[in-house]
Order: structure tokens, then sequence, then C-alpha cells
């Protein structure tokens, strides 16, 4: 009842330690449990009831540390759509990001005085902040505007925390850290842009008008 009367979901979703627990299994299968030194991921989606999911790998490095060979492999987990990607209108930022006290959760604009973005709307923008501010309650604040409908497609952070990483992966809203080179030095505000968290990618579709 609480899913779908109050939080506005169709039906319940899964947790994202699930997909992150399949996609590790394909990882284990393909190497063996006890060569895999090193796993994390991001998570831009949320999982459905019914969804299929694809797991694949590609090896990027071979290296060798202390005389033992070390495989660097990009892992990517898609539903039967195929989706791991947000494309919208760029919203860049040289100040970090609070939903909770940076913002008007009723209108979507950055609401801080002396924020340098204040005034701008964040609704469907592909938001990026050097930093994510706030703990347990800024994560809510994530919710509360995927609730209002005035959230963001994705917010690609340079640093943020698992409670934020939380809020918004509860809220369904993409959310994704460390950028290199930093996204200001290819990005501006206006330009739209397709985001690849997964392949950690940033495309640039079309330049802001000047």
């Amino acid at each position: 009842v609480y899913t779908t009367q109050v939080a506005g979901y169709p039906t319940v979703f899964a947790h994202g330690m699930l997909s992150m627990g399949l996609t590790g299994r394909m990882l284990t299968d393909w190497l063996g449990a006890t060569s895999l030194k090193k796993y994390g991921v991001r998570f831009t989606k949320q999982v459905w009831p019914g969804d299929t999911l694809t797991a694949k790998g590609e090896v990027t490095a071979v290296t060798e540390e202390a005389g033992k060979q070390l495989v660097t492999i990009r892992v990517v987990t898609v539903n039967q759509n195929g989706e791991s990607v947000v494309e919208g209108e760029a919203v860049v930022s040289e100040e970090g990001f609070s939903p909770r006290y940076d913002l008007d959760r009723w209108t979507g604009l950055i609401s801080k005085p002396g924020h340098k973005l204040e005034g701008t709307n964040i609704k469907d923008k592909i938001c990026f902040f050097p930093t994510a501010k706030g703990g347990i309650a800024a994560g809510w604040a994530f919710f509360d505007i995927k609730w209002k409908k005035i959230a963001p497609q994705a917010f690609i952070f340079g640093v943020t925390n698992p409670v934020m990483v939380q809020g918004a992966v509860f809220a369904g809203i993409t959310i994704t850290e460390g950028w290199a080179p930093h996204p200001r030095e290819v990005v501006k505000t206006g330009d739209w842009v397709r985001v690849d968290p997964a392949a950690k990618t940033i495309e640039v579709l079309r330049r802001a008008s000047t």
C-alpha cells in the first residue's frame, strides 16, 4: 500500500543489492570467487518485478603488481530495454548541492541566497555538482522531490556519500560520482548531454545557444 498509494510507484522494486549481487555472480562465475579482488557499482536505474537483467564484462586493462597480473573489467548490467543512459539539458555548478538546504522543494528552484545557481530550476535536468552536502535528511529529500515530480534526471557529483546514494536510489534518481576529466571542462549549463554512468561517458549532443 505504501509503495503504490503513498510513494506513487507502480509496484515494489528490487533493492540495489540484488542487482549488485547478480552482477557479482556473473563475475565470480567468469573469473572464480578467489580471483575477484575488488568490486564496485553505481546504481542508475530501479529494477522492477518481471525485468530481465543482462550483465556484460569488458577487459579494459591488464597490469602487473607485485609480480601478479591484474585485469580491470568494465561491467554494465541493463534491463530488457537496454536502459543504462540518461539524456537531457545540463546544469553545471561550481558549488556543492544539498537537496534539503539549497532547494525549494515545491518548485525545483535552487533557492539558497548566494548559491552560484540561485534561481535555476533543476527539474528534468542533468545536474553536475562538485560535492553533495548533507546526510540522512538530505537523502530523504531526494524522495520528496521525486514524489513531487520536480527531480532532475540525474545527479553527477565529483564526490558524494553513501547516505545520499541510498536516498537517490530509493527515489529512482540516477546518481554517480568521480569523473575525469572534470565535467566542467567539457560541459556547460544549457548543453544537451547524454550520460552513461556505467561506462562513465558524457556525450555532448548539442551545445547551448549563445
